[in-house]
Order: structure tokens, then sequence, then C-alpha cells
């Protein structure tokens, strides 16, 4: 059977504030949400992932939504539960499904394949993580509060795995209870439920103060990269700049195409993922390379490192030249970077400077560029 994730994204987020919604709440410049669905992408192709959305969700953040998934986005309901049924019809034959909470943005890789792994396990009907109650627990009666052994209780997360069939299937269109999640339906079914140890760092996000937490965790897997690249320019007849061409009576000097853009871009992000620089994955000595179009390389270079997981949070670049005026083309190789790395446009910036007549670039002898990048990887 295939394996999807359900993403619940339809919440209201009262708790949290009634004016603005948790889910684009922004981290380090970009939405809380984004990073629950990187994350997913970890182990879920675009194919197997359904997010379920507020239908009162502005058309700016359903298209940004869309970025995540190859499926069309899913009308929640009133309730989280009315939700899950919304999302269950998109599925007319029997297969795997992990529910997971959109405000959990913090779900490791690790957790995700090991959900996976055990509900495709044919005698695994529910699989649930969970953490044991590390604090001391009291138990509410009138007025007082009464302690309670902590070692009988246990704190359940998700993703929540099971199996789509008929029996869920019934057992789920015959429940119309309000219930807090998807594991007290099986419950009352006296399913058996496998458990398996989750995650202290997959929290949910229910309040502000959450907030502040999981921007500490978050920021535990943000990293910074910088980077530059040089090349002498000649006569001819364009110049390839962030992966296109612009008509021009100079060219750019390489044993590529010599796209300082391209090639400063993909510096910066092998500097950010720590791994070594361009010349030592494409060095000149390999004559496939000669001329190739630099955009071969970066392709490369995302695929080598799997680097579609990555979040990319901001990415400056400024291009230093003094005979070629750049700032027509800005706007252009904005746009085409956006493409290039499937990020929006607001995380990237484009400068173009002079040197003042200052150096070979100032002699008009060369193009150069200068990356900086922050991504959530």
């Amino acid at each position: 059977m295939q394996t999807y994730c359900i993403i619940l994204a339809a919440g209201n987020s009262k708790r949290y504030d009634k004016n603005s919604d948790k889910l684009f709440s922004r981290i380090y410049g970009s939405p809380l949400i984004s990073y629950t669905l990187m994350n997913i992408l970890k182990v879920f192709s675009k194919d197997k992932i359904f997010i379920v959305i507020n239908k009162n969700l502005s058309s700016p953040k359903r298209l940004y939504l869309k970025t995540f998934t190859n499926n069309e986005l899913v009308l929640g309901g009133s309730t989280r539960f009315k939700s899950l049924k919304n999302a269950i019809k998109k599925f007319k034959t029997d297969v795997n499904i992990l529910i997971h909470d959109a405000a959990r943005p913090n779900i490791e890789k690790s957790l995700l394949s090991k959900l996976k792994s055990e509900i495709e396990k044919k005698n695994n009907k529910l699989v649930v993580p969970y953490t044991s109650i590390k604090n001391s627990l009291k138990l509410k009666r009138k007025a007082k509060y009464i302690s309670v052994n902590r070692s009988d209780y246990i704190s359940s997360q998700t993703p929540q795995a099971f199996k789509l069939n008929d029996v869920t299937r019934k057992i789920i269109n015959n429940t119309h209870d309000n219930v807090a999640d998807e594991l007290e339906i099986f419950e009352k079914s006296n399913f058996n439920i496998k458990y398996i140890e989750g995650s202290d760092s997959n929290i949910k996000i229910t309040n502000k103060s959450d907030l502040k937490l999981i921007k500490k965790l978050i920021g535990n897997s943000i990293k910074i990269g910088n980077a530059f690249d040089i090349h002498k320019i000649k006569k001819g007849n364009y110049l390839s700049l962030g992966g296109l061409k612009f008509e021009s009576n100079y060219s750019l000097i390489g044993h590529s195409d010599g796209d300082v853009v391209i090639h400063s871009i993909i510096d910066v992000i092998l500097g950010a993922i720590s791994k070594k620089d361009i010349g030592y994955y494409f060095p000149s000595s390999n004559k496939k390379l000669k001329n190739i179009n630099s955009v071969i390389l970066l392709q490369n270079i995302y695929k080598r490192f799997n680097l579609q997981n990555i979040l990319i949070l901001n990415l400056d670049i400024t291009i230093i030249s003094e005979i070629i005026r750049l700032e027509k083309y800005k706007l252009k190789i904005r746009n085409n970077i956006s493409k290039l790395l499937r990020c929006p446009k607001s995380k990237i910036n484009i400068k173009a400077k002079s040197s003042d007549k200052i150096g070979i670039i100032g002699k008009s002898k060369g193009i150069a560029c200068m990356a900086s990048i922050l991504i959530y990887e």
C-alpha cells in the first residue's frame, strides 16, 4: 500500500491569537508552517502530501502552500475531526496515512521515517509516538489537586499513523463526536495501538510562549554561508548572469560559461552545508565541463546533496561591474534565481555595484559577485 501524509492546518488559532494566523507567524522571516512542510518533505514527496486548510485562508497563502504539494488543497471543517474526514475522502483505495499537526514544525526526519516504516508493516494497524511525563502530575478534584503516579501516564504526539481500509473508514464515518485526535477514535473501538518513542522537541505551538521556544529549537538548524567569485571579461555577443543570457558586447571568460552569479550561489550553498567549494566538484581539468551552462552545475549540486529539502531564509547577492551597467538586469536575475532555487522572490535580494574604477574590476577587466545565505536544513 502507498503511504501518504495529511497535514492538518485548518485551525483558527483561538488559543494563540484571535487576530493573527498562528501557522503564518514568522520565524526567522519564514512562516511557521513552512518549517513543518520542509521537514515532512525530507521523507514524503510532494505527490504524497495533502494539506488541509481553513476555508477562509487568503489566496496568496494558498498559493504559497501549493508549492509544497502536487495535490489540491483540502478545505477543512469546523472541527479537527471534520477536517480529517474531508481529507480521508481523497483516498478511494486502501492506503497508509500519517496525520500531522501543522503547528508541530520541529518534527524530526528519524521519527517520521520510523512511523512510516512501522505503519507499512502488515501487522501494525495504528502507530502513535509518545513521550513520558517528566514533571510531577496532579489531578484536580473540586478545589483540590491530588498527586498521581506519573508513570501511569504518557503524552501522545503527531504524526499518528493508521491503515485506511474498510474497517477504519467505517469507524471514522460513524463517529460524530468532537474528538481530540484520531487516536481517540480508535481507542473507543478497542484497536491494538503500537506506541513508539517520540521526541521532546516535537512540540506543538499553542500560544506565543511556545513560539519563543520553537525559535530556539529551529535556530539550532539554521546555517550561514558566504561566497565570492570573479571572472575576466572579453568582447563577445552575450553575457551569462544568474542563469540567463543577455545581449551584450562583452562575455565572461571561464571554463564553463563564467556565470559568476550562479557560481557564487553554488559556493554559498556548499558553504552553508559545510561542503567543499565549486572547484572541487567541477574541476577545470574536466574537459566535459568546457562551456557548460552553470545552471546544470547548480542542478547537479542540488541532486547530489538532496538540497530540495533546505529552506532558504535569505539570499543576498552583490554583483560588481564597472563597464557593464547591471541595474536593468537585476529584476530578471532575481526572478530566475527564485525559479531555480524554488523559493519566494521575497527571500532573494540582488544588488549591483561599481568599484569606482579601483582594481581589476574598476579597470573593466572583470566582473565579481559576492553572496551570503541563511538556510534551514
